[in-house]
C-alpha cells in the first residue's frame, strides 16, 4: 500500500526513512530523483508556463546528431546484415529463421538542422521580432523544432508574429492562456509603440521647422514663413510632402543666389533677410522679395548644387506632385495567422474567448481544434467569422460553451462539414436553430448535450446530408424525437451513423430506426428499456448494419 497515493505518500515514506539508519541504503532515485520531477512535471504541465531560462536547456549544445531506430527484418542465424544492436528475434537470435531487429542508427546533423536549433535556442533573448521574409520552409522547421522540444511560450511565439504560419499546434504546450495568442497579435505592438511614433513624429516636424528657419533662431534672424504651420499636428505624410517641397525651394533658392553672387553663411543659408553688398547697398527689400517668388515659381536650368538632406528632390525638369509619391504610405503586414491552415489549442484550459479574439485574420483556416477549452463561453468564436474555408470544427467538452459560440459560426454554411459538441452541457434548442443554417454538415457529434429536447430534433430537417450523428447521454430525446429524426427528408439515403447510447427510448422509438435503409453502424448502449424481440425485428431490417 505504501506505492499507492501520490506525492503524499512519498512524502510519508521520505518522513519515515529518514528516520531509519537505512535510510542511506535506500534507492534516494526513486524518492527524490528522476521520476518524482517528471511525475510532478506531468501533473503541472497544464497551468505552468515554460520559462525561458529553460529553453536553452532544451537544445543542448552536444545535440548534434539525428538517433533513428529502424526495423530489420534481414536478420538470419542471430545476426544482422547492417551494423546495429539486435533487440528482439526467434528464438533470442539463435535460430534459424528470420527474425526482426530493431537497428539503432546515428547520423550528424545537417547545417540547416543546426542554425534552426541555434534560432530556437536563443530565441527568447532576440530584441523585437524575426524579421519577415523568411523562407517558408525554415519558419515551418523552426515552428516544428518548438513544438517538438515543448519549447513553445509566449516568448518565442512573440518572435514568429512577423512570419506566417501555415500551423499552430498549441495542444501539447505548457500553459497555453490569453498572452499567447495576444503576443502573435501585430496590433498589440502597434499599440505599445503609439508614443514612439508620436515622438518619431514630433521630431520630424522639429526637423522641418529647422529646414524652415534654418539657423536663424540660434543667430536671432526671422524666420521664414511659407503659408504653412509646420508647428502644426498633421500626418506624417504632410510634414514629409511639405519637407520635399521645402527642400525644392531651399534648392531654387541657392541657384537664385548663387546667380546673385550673394555671400552666405553656413548659418543663413535660407535667410532671405541677408544684408546686401556694397554694390547694391541702394536696394530696397522689394528687390529681394521679388527675386525670392521669382526663384520659387521659375525653375531654372542651371546645374543642382550637393544637397545634405535625407531625401533628395526630384529634378527640375519634372513636374512635382505630392499626391504621386509613395512616401508615407502605411504598408499593412499580413497577420502571422492569415495563413494558417490548422488551429490546434485543445486542453487549453485557461485559454478564454478574449484570446481567441486576439486572431484577428484565420481566413484560411480550415480545421480547428478546441476541445477541452473549459473557459470558452461564446464570443470568442467571432474569431472565425472570416474563415469561409473551415470544415472541421470541434469543440468537444467545452463545458461553458453556450448557444451563442455556435450561433456565431452559423454563418459557415458553405464550408462546414464536421461539427462536435460533444460534452457541451449548455447547449439547447437555440443552438440547434443556429445549425440548421449549416446545410452541408456531413457529420454532427451532439452527445452528452443534457438540454436538448424532441422540438429542437425538427430543426435537423434542413440537414439533407447528415451520414453520422450522435446523440448518446441526451436524456430528453425520447421516442417522439426518434420518429422526427427518422422521418425528415433524405436520412434514409445518406444516414450510415448513429448513436443513441443511454437515451430513453423504448420499443416504440426502436420500432421507428428500420426507416434508415443506409444504416451501417448504431450504438444503443445503456438503453435497458428496449426488449429484445423488438431488437431483433428492427435488426433483421436494417440489412446494412456492420
Amino acid at each position: 500500500m505504501e506505492t499507492m497515493g501520490g506525492s503524499c505518500s512519498l512524502q510519508r515514506r521520505r518522513r519515515k526513512t529518514r528516520g531509519s539508519s537505512s535510510y542511506n541504503s535506500l534507492d534516494t532515485n526513486m524518492i527524490d530523483g528522476p521520476n518524482l520531477s517528471k511525475r510532478n512535471f506531468c501533473r503541472h504541465s497544464v497551468v505552468a508556463e515554460l520559462p525561458d531560462e529553460s529553453i536553452s536547456a532544451l537544445y543542448p549544445l552536444e545535440d548534434n546528431y539525428i538517433i533513428d531506430d529502424v526495423n530489420d527484418n534481414n536478420t538470419m542465424n542471430g545476426t544482422t546484415t547492417s551494423s546495429g544492436t539486435m533487440n528482439s528475434g526467434i528464438g533470442n537470435g539463435t535460430g534459424t529463421g528470420i527474425g526482426t531487429t530493431t537497428i539503432s542508427t546515428r547520423s550528424p546533423k545537417t547545417l540547416l538542422e543546426l542554425c534552426i536549433d541555434a534560432v530556437c535556442r536563443n530565441l527568447h533573448r532576440i530584441e523585437g521580432d524575426l524579421p519577415p521574409g523568411i523562407p517558408q520552409n525554415i519558419v515551418d522547421s523552426i515552428l516544428d523544432s518548438l513544438v517538438r522540444h515543448s519549447a513553445l511560450n509566449a516568448t518565442t511565439l512573440r518572435a514568429l508574429r512577423r512570419c506566417e504560419l501555415l500551423e499552430l499546434p498549441l495542444s501539447h504546450s505548457r500553459g497555453v492562456s490569453d498572452d499567447w495568442l495576444m503576443a502573435l497579435n501585430l496590433n498589440n505592438k502597434n499599440n505599445n509603440n503609439n508614443n514612439n511614433n508620436n515622438n518619431s513624429s514630433s521630431n520630424s516636424n522639429s526637423d522641418a521647422d529647422d529646414l524652415a528657419g534654418g539657423g536663424g533662431r540660434d543667430g536671432g534672424d526671422e524666420e521664414i514663413h511659407i503659408g504653412v504651420n509646420l508647428n502644426s499636428d498633421e500626418e506624417m505624410v504632410s510634414n514629409r510632402d511639405m519637407n520635399m517641397n521645402m527642400n525644392m525651394m531651399n534648392m531654387d533658392m541657392d541657384m537664385d543666389m548663387q546667380i546673385g553672387a550673394a555671400t552666405k553663411t553656413k548659418n543663413d543659408r535660407y535667410d532671405l533677410s541677408v544684408a546686401p553688398s556694397s554694390s547694391d547697398s541702394s536696394s530696397s527689400s522689394d528687390s529681394d522679395s521679388a527675386s525670392f517668388h521669382s526663384a520659387v515659381s521659375t525653375p531654372r536650368k542651371a546645374p543642382v548644387p550637393e544637397l545634405t538632406k535625407p531625401c533628395d528632390p526630384p529634378s527640375p525638369s519634372q513636374s512635382y506632385s505630392p499626391i504621386s509619391t509613395s512616401i508615407g504610405y502605411k504598408f499593412e503586414e499580413p497577420s502571422a495567422t492569415a495563413q494558417t491552415t490548422l488551429l490546434d489549442l485543445r486542453g487549453s484550459q485557461q485559454l478564454s474567448d478574449r484570446g481567441l479574439l486576439q486572431l484577428t485574420d484565420l481566413r484560411s483556416l480550415e480545421v480547428a481544434r478546441l476541445d477541452n477549452c473549459y473557459s470558452i463561453v461564446g464570443k470568442g468564436l467571432l474569431a472565425l467569422s472570416n474563415s469561409h474555408r473551415l470544415h472541421t470544427l470541434s469543440l468537444s467538452n467545452c463545458r461553458c460553451l453556450t448557444d451563442e459560440a455556435v450561433v456565431n459560426i452559423s454563418h459557415l454554411s458553405s464550408s462546414l462539414t464536421a461539427l462536435s459538441l460533444e460534452g457541451c452541457r449548455c447547449i439547447t434548442d437555440i443552438s440547434m436553430e443556429a445549425i440548421s443554417n449549416l446545410y452541408n454538415l456531413r457529420k454532427l457529434e451532439l452527445s452528452q448535450c443534457d438540454l436538448i429536447t424532441d422540438e429542437g430534433l425538427n430543426h435537423l430537417e434542413s440537414l439533407l446530408y447528415i451520414e453520422e450523428l450522435s446523440l448518446g447521454w441526451c436524456r430528453l430525446i425520447t421516442d417522439e424525437g426518434i420518429r422526427i429524426m427518422t422521418s425528415q427528408p433524405t436520412r434514409a439515403e445518406y444516414l450510415e451513423s448513429l448513436c443513441l447510447a443511454r437515451c430513453r427510448i423504448t420499443n416504440v422509438g426502436i420500432g421507428h430506426l428500420d426507416k434508415l435503409a443506409s444504416l451501417r453502424t448504431l450504438d444503443l448502449s445503456g438503453c435497458s428499456t428496449i426488449g429484445s424481440v423488438a431488437l431483433g425485428n428492427t435488426l433483421e431490417k436494417l440489412q446494412h448494419l456492420e
